[in-house]
């Protein structure tokens, strides 16, 4: 998945991530690729993978080009997976409108295409952090973590983010609705804190 920004200025409405988003000054996308892996790049059962000749990746075109709300400036894959409940993978974005937004990878039977599809968001920013960039954030990729039964999956998720202005946020994503091709999340932040400052003022955090 590849993410990118620019600054083109734009101020427009943006119906993928909400029915209140805007996009900022910052424009973005998402692009989803499918690195096929054929069976010769493989190795035969007599042949050691350290010995196996390295193939290049081949990207080709987007599967799914997704316009974003704000320029995106990290982004990460929720690695954790309970093999007893699967569900769709989970991407997380950092972007430069203060908020965090997760798309859930769908497959359509008809197309046979892979897609990303808007799970959810967190809040914009509150007046004071309102200009604050999202700069980078990370899931809690614990294997160890429990698993709740009622929801089919793993319960305890959470993301940390840092800020442009030098604060850093924990989110708790919970579950609202599970299925494989339209899942829906919330996310709740729960602690915020300033991290860093230089020469007594906020300071940036990547």
């Amino acid at each position: 998945l590849k993410i990118g920004e620019s600054d083109d200025g734009s101020d427009e409405e943006n119906g993928d991530l909400g029915p209140n988003a805007k996009k900022s000054s910052r424009s973005g996308e998402l692009r989803l690729f499918m690195i096929p892996h054929p069976a010769e790049s493989l190795p035969s059962p007599l042949q050691s993978r350290e010995n196996a000749p390295c193939q290049p990746s081949i990207f080709g075109d987007p599967s799914h080009v997704l316009e974003m709300e704000s320029g995106v400036l990290d982004g990460k894959w929720r690695r954790r997976f309970d093999p007893k409940h699967p569900t769709s993978p989970l991407f997380a974005s950092a972007c430069a409108s203060g908020r965090i937004h997760i798309h859930s990878l769908c497959h359509s039977s008809k197309s046979n295409l892979w897609s990303l599809s808007h799970a959810g968001s967190s809040k914009a920013l509150s007046s004071d952090g309102g200009s604050a960039l999202c700069l980078a954030l990370a899931w809690n990729d614990s294997s160890c973590a429990e698993v709740d039964n009622t929801l089919n999956e793993y319960s305890g998720d959470q993301i940390v983010s840092s800020y442009s202005n030098g604060t850093v946020a924990l989110h708790q994503v919970e579950s609202i609705k599970s299925d494989f091709n339209d899942r829906k999340v919330g996310i709740l932040e729960t602690h915020r804190w300033n991290a860093h400052t230089m020469f007594g003022c906020p300071s940036e955090v990547w």
